[in-house]
């Protein structure tokens, strides 16, 4: 009996000044109708990004949130999407004692949330529809590191971890499932994170159902600082990786953490 292979459909659109990479894994040939259909829900992945960005962008003037910053309440009551990432920014910080903060220079930014927010939203209201298409074996879409995945079978997305001190490298290759990931560090975006604990962690990756979660605590980890992450690992029973200044590596899975060789 003949194996069929699994090839895959990609395309990559640029918004919120990342790259956001589309996948659909196939098992043999995606046939035109797929094909067709890959290329409608990319176009309005693109067009919901865009629009994402002009609502949450804190760099924007007109966007909700530059309008919320500069005191517009009204903003809370007229958009639910605002609320929605409103709610989740303050319910997040509540959950990590202030180690996630939505708040910079003392004016909302949710920055920190609304990357993976937007992947997860467009993840299954653009991209789920797909799995309709029997011969789809695997959904995923990754924007900047934050990625939401489904798989069907023994189909697995095989996901690197960049090594932060030499980007080139990998730390880890995971075989994601039906799962989400998240990184946070400071190899392309700086010292973007207010720290609430020691600057020891120089990146975080967190494994988790919801991606929201899962950057949340990305977030958080790098924020408060070995220590205090680790009491979280084992408390929330989380899984992933974190890399430290020194190098040393930890892998954690399901609150169990151990440490490997330096990276």
């Amino acid at each position: 009996m003949a194996i069929m292979t699994v090839t895959c459909l990609n395309q990559t659109v640029e918004a919120m000044t990342i790259p956001f990479t589309v996948s659909v894994a196939v098992q043999g040939e995606a046939s035109p109708d797929l094909t067709q259909a890959f290329t409608d829900a990319c176009r309005k992945i693109y067009t919901e990004l865009k629009r994402i960005e002009a609502d949450f962008s804190a760099f924007l003037p007109d966007s909700l949130v530059s309008r919320f910053a500069e005191g517009d309440e009204s903003i809370l009551l007229a958009n639910a999407e605002f609320q929605e990432v409103y709610a989740a920014a303050l319910l997040a910080k509540e959950e990590t004692a202030g180690a996630f903060d939505p708040y910079f220079a003392g004016k909302f930014d949710p920055t920190g949330l609304v990357k993976g927010w937007a992947v997860k939203k467009i993840f299954a209201s653009c991209l789920m529809p797909l799995a309709a298409f029997p011969e789809v074996t695997g959904l995923c879409i990754n924007g900047g590191g934050d990625l939401q995945a489904l798989t069907r079978g023994d189909f697995r997305w095989k996901t690197g971890i960049e090594n932060p001190a030499q980007p080139r490298l990998l730390l880890a290759i995971y075989d994601l499932a039906s799962q989400a990931l998240a990184s946070s560090g400071y190899t392309y975006r700086g010292q973007h994170v207010t720290l609430t604990g020691p600057a020891d962690l120089s990146q975080v990756t967190v494994l988790a159902p919801d991606l929201t979660f899962a950057d949340i605590w990305a977030t958080a980890g790098l924020a408060m600082g070995e220590t205090a992450f680790k009491e979280q690992i084992a408390q929330r029973r989380l899984s992933g990786l974190y890399a430290r200044k020194d190098g040393q590596l930890a892998l954690f899975t399901e609150g169990d953490l151990q440490y490997v060789q330096k990276a």
